[in-house]
C-alpha cells in the first residue's frame, strides 16, 4: 500500500489542527511538515493542502463556527449577526450582565 493512501495520524491531525487553529498559513505549516523529514518518510511528510483543508472540516476550524475564544463573546456575536440579518428570526438572549443585574442584584 502506498503512503499518500494512508490515513494520517490522530496525533498528527491535532498538532496540524492547533497549527491551523493558531492561523499559521497552509504553506507554513507544509514546509514544517515536509522539513521535518529524518532517516525515513512517513504519511506526515506526505501532507496536502487537501489533507489541510479536511483537517480544517473534522475539527470545525472554518471561520464562521468560531467567532470568539470566549464563549460569552461568540454568543454575543452570533445573536449580534442575527439581529442584523434581514429574514425575521425569533431570537431571545440577554447578556450575563443583565442576567446578574436581574437576578441577583436586583
Amino acid at each position: 500500500m502506498e503512503l499518500a493512501h494512508l490515513t494520517l495520524p490522530s496525533c498528527e491531525r491535532k498538532n496540524i489542527a492547533s497549527k491551523i487553529a493558531a492561523k499559521v498559513p497552509f504553506e507554513a505549516i507544509l514546509d514544517d511538515v515536509q522539513s521535518s523529514v529524518e532517516d525515513e518518510i512517513k504519511r506526515k511528510h506526505l501532507v496536502t493542502k487537501q489533507d489541510l483543508r479536511n483537517i480544517i472540516r473534522e475539527f470545525c476550524l472554518d471561520s464562521d463556527s468560531v467567532r470568539h475564544s470566549d464563549d460569552a463573546l461568540s454568543v454575543e456575536a452570533w445573536v449580534e449577526k442575527e439581529r442584523r440579518n434581514d429574514e425575521k428570526v425569533a431570537l431571545s438572549s440577554i447578556s450575563p450582565k443583565e442576567w446578574i443585574w436581574q437576578n441577583i442584584l436586583n
